[in-house]
């Protein structure tokens, strides 16, 4: 569904992603990759291994499904969490990389594009400030590099995701109506 700001459901669950694996590396620690947890709220957290029964949903094979959905949070932990683990980002780090999420490669127009990156502009204004007063670090570039490499496995972990759920609507995987029709659009 398109909102006003020509954002989508999806996009706010895209940059959600990213702050559950961020709060799970800060609440769990190595934990997050050993024990492989991600937390979905300050209560919840899911751990890879889980099962989820598909019968009720769809005629097709329960094993087939769960390979079709297989290793979306591997890959999550793998490409996203390990890093955000070794970088140990800053709030500061961490408001640039979710205000990159939230305005690259969408399909806005008009005024909205204009606006993403006056937004952009000034957060990397401000990430600029951070690390040459709070950091005393003026050669920052690397460090950059990896924040971003973070960004760009969420925005490719979110296209497979996509990608596969799209399938499984173009072929009537499941056989339930959605309450959110706007499920298949991630």
């Amino acid at each position: 569904m398109q909102r006003k700001d020509g954002s989508t459901s999806s996009d706010v669950e895209h940059v959600a992603t990213i702050r559950e694996v961020a709060m799970s590396v800060q609440m769990f620690g190595t934990r997050t990759i050993e024990q492989n947890k991600i937390a979905i709220s300050c209560e919840q957290i899911i751990t890879i291994g889980f099962h989820i029964d598909f019968t009720e949903i769809t005629d097709i094979d329960n094993e087939r499904v769960q390979k079709m959905f297989h290793g979306g949070i591997q890959k999550m932990l793998d490409q996203v969490a390990k890093p955000l683990l070794d970088l140990r980002p800053s709030s500061m780090e961490m408001a640039y990389m979710l205000t990159q999420m939230s305005w690259q490669e969408k399909k806005m127009q008009g005024k909205v594009v204009e606006i993403g990156e006056r937004v952009c502009d000034e957060m990397a204004n401000h990430l600029h400030t951070y690390y040459l007063q709070n950091e005393q670090r003026s050669n920052y570039a690397a460090r950059l590099v990896r924040l971003m490499n973070v960004v760009n496995a969420v925005n490719k972990i979110h296209m497979e995701k996509r990608e596969v759920l799209e399938l499984a609507r173009i072929f009537d995987v499941f056989k339930v109506d959605f309450s959110e029709p706007d499920i298949f659009d991630c």
